[in-house]
């Protein structure tokens, strides 16, 4: 479709919109159908330097080791094309060894600067034109250097928010944010799905105005955290079966070289001690925050109301020690409350129930921010 064509419609569509809401607020209040619309303001955007940041703290370890693999691989091809000749030259060389562990490092480093050139390329292309508008609808957001891209998020379709970073953007202060949005296929949500990029912290209590403020800096909100025990069976159900049965698979070929698996163990250990200790719940009678987090931080703020299923799991472990899991079922996703006590989950998932009964029938009486 033609650029102009395309814009014509999108014009069409957003005042047959307007002139829609118009005629129910119209009904529903009896006035006039006149609606004050609040005015676009533009409240983000990307320059030259945000970009760069961006580019320059994505995770470049999984793309480190696909291509370090490739190259490896491709190696070992001409190794057998070639032959035991370079090797046995380089076994009879005085230098072998170090030319070997030089050629590693080498190849190492030029894989990083490669990825790190690709990710600075890939946001130079994404995030080049970056613009994020506060309308009286919802944020309108635009994005893309090549191909540019227009969507309009309404704030009654936002289902939560969470934003997230890995280690070292934790560390700079910047974070990509998530509007999940209520969307009717798995498609089609992927297919509007857009972080936004934030490279100053004062930025996210912007973005929440319209849902509703963070909870660990607010007076009414309860703090909780996760049982330790879930630690020792994270360990034992993840990390287990990961590290001794390639373990003792492995040791058929390569005995005790395989016991390198082994390490994949204590790693798991640590994640799970990490997770824990980095877990927050802050609840209030209008919302919930969940902080959580290994190698970065992930927060995820959720109204009540937007609960479409509240579901409690436990398993035979959790029924024997008083412990439950939470799972909170949105139209944008699911969020998760892991391993706590029972009794906390009981009233978390009540609450829910209590508050999506309360907006169905168009009433919130005021409750004890002791509810959850």
């Amino acid at each position: 479709m033609e650029f102009d064509k395309a814009e014509a419609l999108k014009k069409y569509l957003l005042s047959e919109s307007r002139a829609v809401n118009k005629t129910e607020d119209s009904v529903a209040e009896g006035n006039d159908g006149f609606i004050d619309e609040k005015p676009s303001k533009t409240i983000l955007n990307a320059d030259l330097k945000d970009i760069f940041k961006i580019g320059i703290t994505a995770n470049h370890i999984q793309a480190f080791f696909i291509i370090f693999a490739f190259l490896v691989s491709a190696i070992q091809n001409l190794e057998e094309i070639f032959g035991d000749r370079v090797i046995n030259l380089l076994k009879e060389s005085t230098s072998g060894i170090s030319y070997t562990v030089n050629l590693i490092l080498i190849t190492g480093l030029g894989v990083l600067l490669i990825t790190m050139i690709v990710s600075l390329v890939r946001s130079l292309l994404l995030y080049m034109n970056f613009f994020l508008v506060e309308t009286g609808r919802g944020y309108k957001i635009e994005w893309g250097l090549l191909n540019t891209r227009e969507v309009l998020i309404p704030y009654d379709k936002i289902q939560y928010i969470s934003w997230k970073a890995n280690w070292l953007r934790s560390l700079l202060g910047i974070y990509m944010l998530d509007f999940h949005q209520a969307t009717s296929t798995d498609t089609d949500n992927r297919k509007t799905k857009m972080y936004i990029p934030l490279t100053k912290k004062e930025d996210i209590p912007v973005l929440l105005n319209q849902y509703h403020p963070a909870l660990d800096i607010n007076e009414e909100s309860h703090f909780y955290k996760i049982d330790k025990r879930y630690i020792y069976r994270k360990t034992l159900l993840r990390g287990l079966p990961v590290a001794v049965l390639p373990f003792v698979i492995g040791y058929f070929f390569w005995e005790m070289n395989a016991a390198w698996f082994l390490l994949y163990l204590p790693f798991e250990f640590f994640s799970a001690v990490v997770y824990q200790r980095k877990f927050q719940l802050y609840t209030h009678p209008d919302a919930l925050q969940i902080i959580s987090g290994v190698w970065g931080k992930e927060v995820e703020v959720l109204k009540w109301y937007k609960i479409q299923v509240p579901e409690i799991k436990r398993s035979l472990y959790q029924r024997r020690t008083g412990l439950a899991t939470v799972k909170l079922h949105t139209a944008g996703g699911v969020v998760i409350i892991p391993f706590i006590d029972y009794e906390l989950a009981l009233k978390i998932y009540n609450w829910a129930l209590y508050k999506v009964e309360s907006y169905r029938q168009g009433s919130f009486p005021a409750v004890a921010s002791s509810g959850a």
